[in-house]
């Protein structure tokens, strides 16, 4: 058992036990001991049986990966941007967690009872090939793979990975025309310099405070769209290296587009009703 298999094991052992002992210590507001063969009377207690996922969404170890967006309606965005970690781990997460899971029902540590998800997912599993292709990873490079990969993710999470594609001249046209019109004095704003930093790939570069070499970057950009047109290469150079910068690389240019895989859900987001 590899060393990624016995932690996953052990972290899921460690939730039963303690979803378990959580609920066996609920007790009366009395001196009644509760044996927990039934869930006792109370507003406040819930019934948990233990769980476990069974879901398919990719994991990260990297937070500035994730955006979080809070739009209209009361709607939540979460993104995650893929990289070609996530993608290399992906289907062996699949793999991994399905062996544990298998072990832990041989062992008796899960007993399956309140429903079929865990059937559903092994099934879900196979249909897809996961097993098969980690197997053959090694039959192809790591581009052919990462891309498998994300075919396997997107027919396992349909409407929730999406290619992103930005033809390259588009972007910086309009990001030209916007450094172009800040005024003298508004580079010194730091406002303005947010702003404009973040205008560069709207709702995906999440800028709060621009480092001395992103603020140097950018002010090049700015001197050079006021002196050059928006397709000469010394302002798509700058521009593109501000990009870079800007998002670690996470949104790369490829065949005259910025690309990236996302992974993509809404959430709801309530609000307090308060009354004065």
């Amino acid at each position: 058992m590899t060393c990624r298999r016995l932690l996953l094991t052990a972290a899921l052992a460690l939730s039963i036990a303690l979803s378990q002992s959580v609920a066996f210590a609920a007790l009366d507001a009395s001196d009644t001991t509760w044996d927990g063969s039934e869930p006792p009377q109370g507003v406040y207690f819930y019934w948990y049986e233990p769980s476990f996922y069974t879901g398919f969404a990719p994991r990260t170890q990297d937070p500035q990966r994730v955006h979080i967006r809070l739009s209209r309606g009361n709607q939540v965005r979460v993104t995650l941007v893929l990289g070609d970690q996530e993608l290399d781990a992906y289907l062996d997460d699949l793999v991994t967690r399905r062996a544990i899971y298998q072990e832990l029902v041989d062992a008796k540590v899960i007993e399956l009872t309140t429903n079929k998800e865990y059937e559903r997912f092994v099934e879900k599993l196979d249909r897809a090939g996961v097993a098969d292709t980690v197997k053959n990873r090694n039959d192809s490079g790591p581009d052919a793979y990462r891309q498998k990969s994300v075919d396997i993710m997107s027919v396992l999470n349909p409407e929730r990975v999406f290619r992103v594609k930005i033809p390259v001249d588009g972007l910086l046209q309009r990001w030209h025309a916007q450094l172009a019109a800040i005024g003298a004095n508004d580079p010194n704003s730091t406002a303005a310099q947010i702003d404009a930093a973040n205008a560069i790939l709207p709702g995906r570069v999440n800028l709060y405070l621009l480092t001395p070499e992103l603020s140097a970057s950018l002010a090049r950009a700015v001197e050079l769209a006021r002196s050059e047109k928006p397709d000469s290469p010394a302002f798509r150079d700058q521009a593109l290296g501000f990009l870079a910068r800007a998002t670690a690389d996470r949104y790369r240019v490829h065949d005259g587009n910025v690309e990236a895989v996302e992974f993509t859900t809404i959430y709801p987001a309530g609000t307090i009703d308060y009354d004065p």
